[in-house]
């Protein structure tokens, strides 16, 4: 009997082969027939791999910033359209008084108004301040009960807005509509490089 450990080459090699087949690798050692080596296409697939997971981690991340730009560019739009809101509802409120008289004329006709509209504070008309943001005049324009109103906010920004006036166009009673009518880019791209 042979000491366990030291197996003939036969039994090692009946052994190896037994394994091998268990494992579902042939031996090819003894049969002479060795099998076409394909080398080299592991490395390329795992390249090819990397390059399409990068590229889709890229295209994920163009998306997002996308989609976060257009979410800033939607609020700021809508912060925008909200001043202009306030912007016209202090004018709304500063046109009373000797002030209402104004209403019924085009505001390019204010200056020469002076005598027929006394105690008239013009000023309070033509700019203002909503949230510490200024606002003023383009043109007012009274068109039967309505009056149109465009303004300009400080950073370039403009809107128009119809105004539901008194009977006797001697007052405001509510603002109608408002609309963007445009902003000033160069300022948006600025504020949204600095975020």
């Amino acid at each position: 009997m042979q000491p366990i450990g030291l197996a003939s080459h036969t039994q090692r090699g009946t052994l190896e082969a037994v394994i091998r087949r268990l494992m579902g690798i042939q031996c090819y050692r003894h049969s002479g027939f060795q099998p076409a080596v394909q080398a080299g296409y592991v490395l390329p697939m795992a390249i090819a791999a990397a390059v399409l997971l990068l590229l889709s981690s890229a295209s994920l991340h163009t998306m997002a910033l996308q989609a976060h730009r257009q979410s800033w560019s939607y609020r700021r739009e809508n912060q925008r359209i909200d001043q202009l809101h306030s912007a016209a509802h202090l004018f709304a409120q500063q046109a009373v008084g000797a002030n209402a008289c104004l209403l019924a004329y085009d505001s390019r006709q204010w200056p020469t108004l002076l005598s027929q509209c006394p105690g008239v504070q013009m000023q309070r008309l033509h700019a203002g301040t909503v949230a510490g943001r200024q606002w003023h005049l383009l043109d007012w324009q009274p068109i039967g009960e309505r009056g149109q109103l465009e303004i300009k906010l400080a950073d370039g920004t403009r809107g128009f807005a119809q105004l539901q006036l008194t009977a006797q166009r001697n007052g405001v009673l509510s603002l109608v509509s408002m609309q963007l009518l445009s902003i000033d880019t160069k300022e948006s791209n600025d504020a949204l490089i600095q975020q």
